[in-house]
């Protein structure tokens, strides 16, 4: 599993046009699926933000992501995002 740490974006990941950028640097890199993404040091995240990297990058993978190191901010957006969308989210840590 490919591990892509989002604390390179900075620590309030928020905004669709951001998202955008920053899913196409992702892509760019051309990781090997699956990808899990690490949350390490980021202290919130929008939902503009999760529907432009996290849900793209889920449906590449079946539908699902394996999330690392999410605060209770982080997780809350993402369970709005899985009530929204139905995608599969596996939460775990880099311990």
């Amino acid at each position: 599993m490919t591990v892509v740490k989002l604390n390179r974006f900075g620590q309030t990941l928020t905004g669709r046009e951001f998202g955008k950028s920053s899913y196409l640097e992702i892509v760019k890199e051309q990781y090997e699926l699956p990808i899990a993404l690490d949350f390490s040091g980021v202290a919130s995240l929008g939902s503009s933000f999760a529907d432009e990297v996290v849900l793209p990058l889920a449906q590449k993978q079946g539908n699902q992501i394996t999330i690392l190191n999410a605060n209770n901010v982080v997780r809350s957006c993402l369970r709005d995002v899985h009530d929204e969308t139905g995608i599969n989210i596996i939460y775990d840590s880099l311990d």
